[in-house]
């Protein structure tokens, strides 16, 4: 794994889900929370393995995606194993 991604995916890992780098935890777990009405505090509390920083990234990376104008991600910061 790449030291500065924020998230990976790989087959044998919650059947290839992305997750965030170096855990279990499905990024979609994230945004379920939000969804739900969940705050970013009470999940960086719940999942405080997983930086703060890394969280806030991984918004701002979602975010960016959804621009029409929006550059792909930087490589360094995704990790796909297949």
């Amino acid at each position: 794994m790449l030291e500065n991604a924020l998230v990976d995916s790989r087959p044998g890992k919650l059947g290839g889900e992305t997750c965030f780098a170096g855990t279990r935890v499905p990024v979609s777990t994230l945004f379920n929370h939000l969804a739900a009405g969940g705050t970013l505090d009470a999940f960086c509390r719940g999942y405080d393995w997983i930086p703060r920083d890394h969280v806030v990234a991984v918004i701002r990376m979602a975010g960016q995606g959804l621009r029409p104008d929006a550059e792909p991600p930087r490589p360094h910061l995704i990790l796909n194993v297949r």
